[in-house]
């Protein structure tokens, strides 16, 4: 197991461990008839999870935001990056072997000592590969107990980081006609302020109270 590094929920601050940067390398994923391995043996913090192992749809997305134009009516979207992506395995775990790799691996990736600093771990799906998804914090874990000597369930809630610079993004109109390309930039960093009523000029050198 090798944490490496941390995410602050209170701040969002990452701190990678000097071996790594914290940016993945996408990959297409392989065909999954010609290696099934690749697809059958998802990993956390250098485990693979037993038992039989799912993954939920995985969603990724752009954030954005409606910002105001003045004297236009539509507008100019501010792209706040992309929203963190989640992505949530399911254990069914029905062997002696599989329950105990199971309760070592949920006490590694949620340890209760730290409710505001989580480390971060490797992950690895072919799925979550293919979006440069490979570092993450388990945000939950939600287990159900076993029924009538039926399989113990685990689910485990990952929020996958990017450890990237220029966060925010204000999109430009296109010098040509044809649509231009929306760049797309993750959302940890630097977040800059809309401007706002605030920032509008006063004669008496003060704030304007009102809009």
């Amino acid at each position: 197991m090798a944490v490496i590094g941390t995410y602050d929920t209170r701040t969002g601050q990452i701190t990678m461990a000097s071996a790594s940067n914290g940016n993945a390398v996408g990959m297409s994923p392989p065909y999954w008839r010609i290696n099934r391995l690749a697809w059958d043996e998802p990993r956390i913090a250098g485990f693979i999870l037993p038992g039989r192992v799912t993954l939920a749809p995985f969603k990724i997305g752009i954030k954005v935001q409606e910002g105001e134009a003045s004297g236009k009516d539509g507008g100019k979207p501010v792209f706040r990056g992309v929203a963190l992506p989640r992505a949530q395995f399911t254990c069914e775990i029905d062997t002696g072997d599989d329950y105990f790799m199971m309760d070592a691996i949920v006490k590694i990736i949620m340890p209760i000592g730290q409710p505001t600093k989580r480390n971060l771990y490797n992950v690895y799906h072919p799925t979550l590969a293919r979006y440069k998804c490979n570092v993450c914090f388990c945000e939950w874990i939600e287990e159900t107990p076993p029924n009538n000597g039926g399989p113990v369930i685990f689910k485990l809630f990952l929020v996958c980081v990017f450890s990237r610079d220029d966060a925010t993004h204000t999109p430009t109109k296109s010098a040509t006609t044809s649509p231009g390309n929306a760049q797309a930039i993750d959302l940890v960093g630097n977040v800059k302020r809309i401007n706002d009523v605030r920032d509008r000029p006063t004669d008496g050198g003060g704030r304007p109270t009102a809009p």
